[in-house]
Order: C-alpha cells, then structure tokens, then sequence
C-alpha cells in the first residue's frame, strides 16, 4: 500500500507526528502544506492511504488546511486518517474534515487526537505538561498506526457544533480587538535581518524590502515566526512573548521548512 501525510505544522508538533506514523507505515511521503501545496500534488490516484495531521486554531482547522483539503482530487475508496493535535480542546476541527471529505464524495475512516504543547502567543504550556504530552504522544503513535494499517473505521463522536462555532468566534474577535494579534510587527532595534521568517513563511506573507521586514494580510496564524525569531523581534499587536518561545525539542528549523515532493 501506497501512503501519502499532508501535514502542516508552525512550530514542530504535527511534523514531529506525521514524521513518527510514516515510519510505522513503511515511510509514507510527507507532504508540506503551504500556500502553493496544491499546484505541486497532481495526481493522488497512485495512494491507498491519505493522511492529514494539522493543529487546532480557535477550536477548529486552520483554513489553509481547509482550502488545501478543498482542493484535492481523491480516489474513490480511499482510506483517509486525520491527526488533530491541540493545547487544550480539539473544538470541531475533526468535524469540520469530516464535513469537507463528504462533500468531495469521501469519507473520515479515522479521526485522532493528541494534546500537545501549546505554541499559542497568550497560554503557555509547563515544562511538567509538555513532558507528559510528548510521552502520551510517543504512546498513542503504536496505535494510531496499527489503526491505519489495518484500515479500521473509528466512528466520530457528536458534538455541539453550534456553540463551539459561537466559542470561535469569541475567541477571534478577542484575539483581534483586545490583543490585536493580527497587528504584527518587527522592532527594528532588535532584529538582525536574518530573513528566517520571510522563508519559513507557509503563505509567503512576510517580505524583506528595503532592508525592512513587512508583514502583508495572507497570514495563516501558524506562529512560526515569532516562535523561531533568534531574536524575540517579532510582536503581534500587545503581545511580545518573552521566555515562552516553543518549538518541538525534535524538530529543526530546516525540517520544517522542507515541502517534500510526490
């Protein structure tokens, strides 16, 4: 069996998690999903298996994944998984795939999901808990896999869809009227120009023009670049994270900014 993961990940923990299912399933490809994924896929007919692994953003799928998903041409009869890893609650994201699936005439044969440490800019997670997480991870993978192997049917759990989608919608107009998240910047006096975001960027919305580092209105809210600043330079809105800058411990920089190929 042919097998493919689209993963996207910020700050490590979905890449870390598809990178872990694809050996138990004899190296399955991995896949980056950014702004330009769907012009490089082409023809999927060739895989048995088609996975996503995405975070959580606002109780719900990050929609770069969602028009990503939209946007694939899938197989009939193929088995579909879908790893949804979060801080806290996982919302409708598992859900809102199932609902995207079905419309393409496809089907959620399994859904999971994995509490992992929150790379959000206002909660941050303790050192005690992300060891917990990383081990509950490292512990889920064995059957996560055997699962997909197997291509056993998991069936959805029902949720108030209603008032999560009323919770999300706080939850933004929070984030942008009180934090103003989405008003992102860059202290002049200490970043060093090194460019990491402009090219870590999955939506290509950070450009360096005139020795300068501007910030356009595609962002997909993945928080890499203020999580992989070498010099905390970055801020969104009121919010400078100081000694909270995650990344996945197993996860490089240059891992993740590798797109992989079909």
């Amino acid at each position: 069996m042919k097998s493919v993961i689209f993963y996207f990940s910020g700050t490590g923990n979905s890449l870390k998690i598809a990178k872990d299912i694809s050996i138990g399933l004899k190296n399955a490809k991995l896949i980056k999903i950014n702004s330009t994924t769907n012009e490089i896929v082409g023809n999927l007919n060739d895989f048995d298996i088609i996975g996503f692994v995405y975070p959580v953003y606002f109780l719900d799928i990050p929609k770069i994944v969602y028009d990503f998903v939209l946007n694939l041409n899938i197989k009939n009869n193929t088995y579909i998984f879908s790893v949804a890893n979060c801080g806290d609650d996982e919302g409708i994201a598992i859900h809102t795939m199932d609902k995207i699936l079905k419309n393409k005439d496809s089907k959620l044969n399994a859904n999971f999901v994995l509490k992992m440490p929150d790379n959000s800019i206002v909660y941050s997670t303790t050192d005690e808990q992300k060891k917990a997480m990383f081990e509950n991870q490292k512990q889920m993978i064995p059957y996560i896999i055997e699962t997909i192997n197997n291509k056993k049917d998991i069936t959805l759990v029902k949720k108030n869809n209603f008032k999560i989608s009323m919770t999300k919608k706080i939850m933004i107009l929070v984030m942008k009227l009180y934090f103003r998240y989405h008003k992102k910047s860059v202290s002049e006096n200490l970043c060093n120009k090194c460019t990491i975001c402009v090219n870590f960027c999955p939506t290509k919305n950070i450009t360096f023009t005139d020795e300068k580092i501007k910030f356009n209105s595609k962002c997909a809210d993945c928080f890499g670049c203020i999580h992989w600043c070498p010099k905390n330079a970055i801020l969104f809105g009121k919010i400078k994270i100081l000694n909270n800058q995650y990344h996945h411990p197993d996860i490089k920089l240059s891992d993740l900014i590798k797109t992989g190929e079909l």
